[in-house]
């Protein structure tokens, strides 16, 4: 691999610097020789804390190359997190630029110190496809988040699906919101690239709607990835006009309300490209675009992925009927309680629920409702809160809302928005007035939120996801602290 074509073509860009393949080669061999001085043997666990970086690249790569599983965390978890985290993972070592107490870690600059002949030394560890490669971590939206193992073969599988189908290849520059220790933003500033001879930005620093607008210009990127937040951030701060040099944005991660992906559409068009996938496929596999689009659907299933909806018992249900989502392919794994486990694979033949609702239509669009765990009860009826929170959105009072069941003192359940306000002199009762009022002109009535709260923000899992579970509970300690 190491002699082939795109040796001198630039891959990754990181502040003021750039880093060829042959860089990524280097690095990754010293890498490799410094962590089998450091003890680290074919598969051994390791823990890479590092935020996207050139040192993440060459450690994730050097691991891969002794035959050892990385592992990557996001390094900004709390304490007790990582804590936890570290010992699920069973690791040998943590690598990561700041050490905490307890843990057996080494800087990453440590691991670049040329070693002589290094690259000779250390001999590339011989994998087939099916073996262990990497691990990620899942979402935890329900705890402790469990470990995904993938194998040698899965980027090669979800690279050409996604990445094949989007044109991906020399000639692109992508900037990613999903950082990359979670499985989105693995693929899309660390695999694409190396696959597809496409280059990435990386940026130590979170990135910003301005930053990445900024990375943009100054890379003259032409893919983006993030969520839809992201993107409903970027236009919120007026900055959608910058968005016009992309060639596509990708919008995944969670359900793209159909208010937000129409005024992306309006600066953007058929560049706008929806997406959806999971930690557990490896990457997205249902795509809407480029091409042949519909809005307000995810996409179609991309080859050689399949996709079915499902009923309660399992029974698979007509074109239009919503039900459970699931899917089948050969990169799906699912997560273990502890790195010593043994990865679960889900047979090619087989099919993971993935724990959305959904509906596919007559021409084989995947239309999402939302996660089966977030759909509450009122009265009587199942509503999903992407729905509502879709309708929110269209106001221009609203940055950003979340729908969910608030129990109150009385023990009642009560439809209830948490809204990020477009502006600091919006007040909570007349902003009721006007959601119950737009939310009656368009939906049922048991779908119309009875109390709305404020707030700065809305609180997410270190995993970027919306934490609903967290929301609920909060609302609950308050009432019964008011019993």
């Amino acid at each position: 691999m190491e002699q082939f074509r795109w040796r001198e073509r630039a891959v990754f860009h990181e502040g003021a610097e750039t880093y060829t393949f042959a860089d990524v080669f280097a690095g990754s061999a010293n890498v490799a020789a410094a962590l089998t001085a450091l003890g680290i043997r074919s598969g051994d666990r390791l823990l890479i804390a590092l935020p996207d970086s050139w040192h993440f690249v060459v450690t994730f790569l050097g691991t891969l190359r002794i035959g050892a599983v990385p592992i990557p965390l996001n390094p900004e978890v709390h304490v007790d997190e990582r804590a936890a985290l570290i010992e699920r993972s069973n690791t040998r070592l943590v690598v990561s630029a700041v050490a905490m107490a307890g843990e057996v870690s080494v800087a990453p600059e440590d691991l670049l110190v040329p070693a002589p002949q290094s690259a000779e030394v250390v001999t590339i560890a011989h994998r087939t496809h099916d073996e262990i490669a990497y691990g990620v971590f899942s979402s935890g939206t329900t705890g402790l988040p469990k470990i995904i193992f993938h194998s040698h073969g899965d980027p090669l599988v979800f690279t050409s699906a996604f990445a094949s189908h989007l044109g991906l290849g020399p000639g692109d520059t992508s900037v990613s919101a999903a950082r990359m220790c979670f499985a989105a933003g693995l693929g899309n500033s660390f695999f694409f690239p190396l696959l597809r001879g496409s280059a990435a930005v990386l940026s130590r620093e979170r990135l910003t709607p301005k930053l990445a607008c900024s990375l943009i210009e100054k890379h003259r990127a032409t893919l983006l990835y993030g969520p839809p937040s992201f993107y409903g951030q970027i236009l919120a701060d007026g900055l959608g006009d910058r968005l016009c040099t992309l060639r596509l944005a990708a919008c995944g991660g969670a359900t793209l309300p159909v208010v937000l992906e129409r005024r992306l559409r309006s600066c953007l068009d058929d560049r706008l490209v929806n997406i959806f996938g999971s930690s557990e496929i490896g990457h997205a596999m249902v795509v809407n675009g480029p091409g042949h689009q519909l809005e307000g659907a995810s996409g179609r299933v991309l080859a050689p992925y399949d996709v079915r909806v499902v009923d309660e018992a399992g029974e698979a249900v007509p074109a239009g009927r919503e039900g459970r989502l699931e899917v089948s392919g050969t990169t799906i794994a699912l997560g273990v309680e502890h790195g010593t486990g043994a990865p679960v694979r889900v047979p090619s033949t087989g099919w993971y629920r993935t724990g959305d609702a959904a509906v596919i239509d007559t021409e084989g669009f995947v239309h999402i409702s939302g996660r089966i765990d977030d759909i509450e009860i009122v009265g009587a009826q199942n509503v999903h809160p992407a729905e509502i929170e879709s309708m929110l959105l269209s106001l221009p009072q609203v940055r950003n809302a979340v729908v969910y069941s608030s129990v109150q003192p009385d023990g009642q359940p009560l439809l209830k928005a948490l809204i990020v306000p477009a502006s600091q002199d919006v007040d909570a009762d007349d902003l009721l007035g006007v959601i119950q009022e737009h939310v009656r002109r368009h939906l049922s009535w048991y779908k119309v939120p009875q109390l709305v709260e404020l707030t700065r923000e809305i609180p997410l899992t270190s995993f970027g996801k919306i934490d609903r579970k967290a929301i609920r509970k909060r609302d609950l300690h308050e009432a019964l602290k008011a019993t």
